[in-house]
């Protein structure tokens, strides 16, 4: 075992159990005459070392594995194996499992990060603290069987390709659709602007909100990347369709109620409330994602326009609205506005 200083491990070793006790993790499929049928679970396992010792094995929620397997035969044989497929089958039918799997009893080779230590027995001292020694990893990539070493640097070479692929940037299919909406929502902008300025109807709001779906649009019209990088977890992915429909549900409601009851006098104030009370959840995942480190584990993370000029307009351009909205409610919250 070789421990690099960003915790980052190697582990080599065999898996604790018998060949005949179910597989740990599974990433397969058992394929059968009109069809496949998946098959995925993950549990934590342990890797007995050549010094006897033990460290639990969590994987991650993608590891790769290599290699890729195949297994086919009766029913009657692969209902047994250690993938534990199921189904209803005759037992003489065929069928076949292709995937990738761990075998108890078979050795192993784990790259994973450090999650845990323990003491070492019977070391330190009065004056001396006992020695760590790793207890727990989290498995991102896992060579196994008599190759195991060489298989697990594909697996390492393969994760790394999956996570640039996942951060090309790749175009919406709308692009230009969500590119005219936007101009759109920046000319509506200029004309709530323009009758506020002829005629003092307290649209100012209203333009603010235009400005904000303007840059939403952009943002959904661009070709994306994540923020920050690493493996993906999609249920935890922000993107800028959910957040544009998480805001025109919300937020558009919201402004329209509120300049209707506003009053004359009001309506620039309470127009843009919404956007005070709304807005720090994107500029939050936005900023946050932006600044976190790039980290190989999946996380929270956002798809941010993969120009970098695009990105800080977006980022600048909806921090800029949330301050234009304050300095258009505060003179009604302090006294010094209309409302008093």
């Amino acid at each position: 075992m070789r421990e690099q200083r960003d915790e980052l491990v190697t582990i080599e070793g065999i898996v604790v159990g018998a060949a005949t006790d179910r597989s740990p993790v599974v990433t397969a499929a058992l394929v059968i005459a009109d069809g496949a049928l998946p098959i995925e679970h993950r549990a934590s396992f342990d890797v007995e070392l050549r010094d006897g010792r033990r460290v639990t094995i969590e994987p991650a929620k993608n590891p790769v594995i290599r290699p890729t397997r195949k297994h086919a035969g009766p029913w009657r044989e692969l209902e047994h194996h250690p993938v534990r497929p199921t189904g209803d089958f005759h037992p003489d039918g065929h069928v076949k499992l292709r995937g990738e799997w761990i075998v108890p009893g078979e050795p192993v080779v784990v790259v994973g990060y450090v999650k845990e230590h323990e003491f070492v027995p019977e070391t330190g001292g009065h004056r001396e603290a006992p020695e760590r020694q790793v207890a727990l990893v989290r498995a991102i990539a896992i060579g196994v069987g008599e190759d195991a070493a060489a298989d697990v640097k594909k697996a390492v070479k393969d994760r790394e390709r999956e996570i640039e692929a996942r951060a090309t940037p790749k175009p919406h299919a709308s692009n230009t659709t969500w590119a005219w909406r936007a101009l759109g929502a920046f000319v509506l902008a200029a004309l709530f602007v323009f009758v506020e300025l002829r005629w003092h109807s307290g649209t100012t709001g209203l333009a603010l909100t235009c400005v904000i779906f303007g840059l939403l649009f952009g943002w959904r019209a661009s070709p994306t990347q994540m923020f920050p990088g690493g493996a993906v977890d999609k249920d935890e992915v922000t993107d800028p369709g959910t957040m544009v429909g998480f805001l025109g549900i919300l937020l558009v409601p919201l402004v329209i109620v509120l300049f209707l009851v506003g009053g004359a006098e009001k309506r620039d104030g309470v127009a843009s409330a919404g956007w005070i009370m709304l807005g720090l959840f994107p500029i939050g995942r936005i900023v946050l994602g932006m600044l976190a480190k790039p980290r190989a584990e999946a996380g929270s993370q956002v798809e941010l326009p993969a120009s970098a000029i695009r990105r800080w307009i977006l980022v600048l351009g909806l921090i800029a609205t949330w301050i234009a909205a304050i300095a258009l409610v505060a003179p009604h919250v302090s006294g010094d506005g209309p409302m008093t």
